[in-house]
């Protein structure tokens, strides 16, 4: 007996129909999309950060999870899934990639009071990391005038260079260099370099331990000041070890953040019989608030303090703890 097409949508065709689909429905795999598409197929495994799914229309495809709003594997089905381990690409990114910051923070102060005074404070870092290196560029520019003529104008420039021996432990070798436009005593220069211990490791904190040790080199010119009288060539050497640490910590909501940076040094050696350089120390500390991701205004303030003794036939002619406080209120910005 010859078989007679449904040429129309008789209710016996639809069944047919039906319940030749249900088959192929109740035995597929189903992917829902974020973007509202569907793919159903066989899902073939299952990895922590993608699925490969084979269709009947194209070959095995892998599709990333955070594409996936959910999936559905069918319950009759007792095959079982090669689950694939993810991909360790974590210690391949942090030794491949180069994470990347920078920062300015610029203060002014105008006084017009009887008397003209403006000083302007720039501060400038840089940071260049990944997972064995990191290159630090710190810069730091002062200039400061009273009724028009320049009371101060100096920069310092410290560039470390640290090296990840592994989590934890660090070897840095660093330099400070710091020039002064107007002092005939115009340049002085630290090398160093040594271990360091950080506690921790992450991008939002910081806490890190430095000692180190190396030669402090200072530079005036010959025939202008009284320092011709205790030092030969115009220069004085200063062995030193040192302890500095850097610390930040977000607060809050993270919109506020306390930090501190500093040095302490003890000098090893004495050049001069006239000049005794025991120690010193700088310091850095305040906190930030961060308008948005990247404009934020800073509170610091700086400590330069010296323990210092210069005595020349019977005079002292530098007292003893220098110290000097110097606070400032910046807007600044990072990347």
């Amino acid at each position: 007996m010859p078989i007679q097409s449904c040429y129309y949508p008789t209710p016996v065709c639809c069944l047919l129909l039906l319940a030749g689909a249900i088959p192929n429905l109740a035995g597929a795999d189903v992917l829902w999309m974020k973007n509202g598409d569907r793919l159903s197929g066989k899902i073939e495994a299952v990895a922590d950060d993608s699925i490969k799914i084979r269709v009947a229309y194209a070959p095995t495809i892998t599709i990333q999870r955070d594409q996936i709003a959910r999936w559905r594997i069918d319950g009759m089905d007792n095959r079982k899934l090669q689950r694939l381990p993810a991909p360790d690409t974590t210690a391949a990114k942090e030794e491949s990639f180069w994470h990347y910051t920078a920062s300015g923070d610029l203060s002014a102060k105008l006084k017009r009071n009887g008397s003209r005074r403006d000083d302007i404070n720039l501060v400038a870092d840089g940071e260049l990391a990944n997972h064995n290196w990191r290159y630090t560029l710190h810069g730091d520019y002062n200039y400061e005038t009273s009724d028009g003529e320049t009371q101060s104008h100096d920069y310092k420039l410290n560039p470390p260079v640290d090296y990840f021996l592994n989590q934890q432990w660090i070897w840095r070798t660093a330099m400070d260099y710091n020039y002064d436009l107007l002092s005939s005593n115009y340049l002085s220069i630290e090398y160093g370099s040594g271990p360091g211990y950080r506690f921790w490791n992450d991008r939002q904190r910081r806490l890190e331990w430095i000692l180190q040790a190396g030669l402090s080199k200072s530079y005036w010119e010959v025939g202008s000041s009284n320092l011709d009288l205790l030092f030969d060539n115009g220069r004085a050497n200063y062995p030193f070890v040192s302890l500095g640490w850097d610390y930040k910590q977000p607060l809050f909501d993270k919109s506020v953040e306390a930090f501190s940076t500093g040095t302490y040094f003890r000098y090893l050696h004495q050049p001069s019989a006239y000049v005794n350089y025991a120690q010193s120390a700088e310091l850095n500390l305040g906190m930030r608030y961060y308008l948005t991701n990247h404009l934020r205004i800073s509170w610091r303030s700086e400590l330069d303090w010296e323990d210092l003794q210069i005595d020349y036939a019977g005079q002292a002619l530098r007292p003893k703890n220098d110290l000097e406080w110097r606070h400032y209120l910046s807007v600044g910005a990072t990347y």
